[in-house]
């Protein structure tokens, strides 16, 4: 029985505040996946890009380019809501708290960054993801969201 690593990479661009959540939420879940006979854990750093060596070795089993997106917006008439887009948890890490530690970091920026709400979107059939939304006091939107393919 071994203990195998896998190293994620967080890629870097202009977003700081999703790879501070990312490696919050692996610290807090620690996870250790037996697979096999194995037990598998991962081990989480940031990357940046530049300079970038085509014939360099990867050290990284997958590299995360972004996880989810908490929009701060710059106009005055919407800027006290922070909008958190796709907000997704795997299913083999569902029921574990990745959810939560999600959302309490969205709720962490919308305060750091002076926001009185915190927003997202759900399919209506996703009763379980509603579930948690519930615990934290959320309440549900009247608005519809549309979608127009192009």
């Amino acid at each position: 029985m071994a203990e195998i690593t896998r190293r994620i990479g967080l890629s870097l661009g202009a977003d700081i505040c999703w790879p501070a959540c990312f490696e919050a939420l692996m610290k807090r879940l620690d996870l250790r996946i037996p697979v096999g006979g194995d037990t598998v854990r991962f081990e989480v750093e940031r990357v940046t890009i530049e300079p970038f060596n085509l014939r360099a070795p990867c050290k990284y089993d997958l590299v995360i380019d972004r996880l989810t997106h908490w929009l701060h917006t710059s106009r005055e008439w919407i800027k006290k809501s922070i909008l958190m887009n796709d907000l997704y948890v795997d299913e083999s890490a569902r029921g574990k708290g990745a959810g939560r530690l999600i959302i309490e970091g969205g709720v962490e920026l919308a305060r750091e960054w002076g926001a009185s709400h915190l927003t997202w979107a759900t399919a209506p059939d996703n009763h379980k993801a509603q579930g948690l939304y519930d615990t934290f006091g959320a309440e549900k939107s009247t608005w519809l969201e549309y979608e127009l393919e192009v």
